[in-house]
């Protein structure tokens, strides 16, 4: 299966929004593993003002690369955050362009900016990294305002690819 053929059209031209590709959390602890898997993927939090609210000090708290806030927010300890992920390196070696990571109670959700540096590797590159959270959270994904996407393609073409990767 060529993974740029059935994708190209889901990430080659920006049109100006960033689709999400959301995740449920059924693994307790796995917004902080999923936190930590991507920081391991990346060089640098492209974030620079990057913070989350503390509930318990009720302020914001600033986040640095190599910090890991994400387990706070299940235990409600620190509310839902957003935080970009750059120079990011699949788990085979593949560039990733940029992607954001919302952390919720429940979800965790990746958005990323369509056009520039997306081609073949790269999207094998997010589906190492995609396969990787399925692992962590314990589910699959649903991909969300892309309006090139019917609502199943990235699903299915990440499907084919597992099962390519696996033989």
């Amino acid at each position: 299966m060529d993974v740029w053929v059935k994708t190209k059209h889901l990430f080659d031209t920006d049109d100006g929004s960033l689709p999400d590709i959301q995740f449920d959390v059924r693994e307790d602890g796995a917004q902080g593993r999923v936190y930590s898997f991507l920081t391991n993927c990346a060089g640098i939090l492209e974030s620079k003002t990057a913070y989350y609210w503390s509930n318990a000090k009720q302020t914001e708290i600033p986040i640095s690369f190599g910090d890991n806030p994400a387990d706070l927010v299940p235990a409600n300890e620190a509310a839902p955050f957003h935080v970009v992920f750059g120079e990011l390196t699949s788990p085979s070696g593949n560039n990733v362009p940029s992607l954001g990571l919302f952390v919720f109670q429940k979800v965790i959700s990746l958005d990323y900016r369509m056009g520039q540096g997306w081609d073949e590797n790269a999207v094998i590159g997010l589906f190492e990294i995609l396969r990787t959270i399925s692992e962590i959270v314990g589910s699959n994904f649903n991909h969300l305002g892309n309006d090139n996407d019917s609502g199943t393609e990235l699903n299915e073409a990440f499907k084919m690819w597992l099962e390519l990767s696996v033989t």
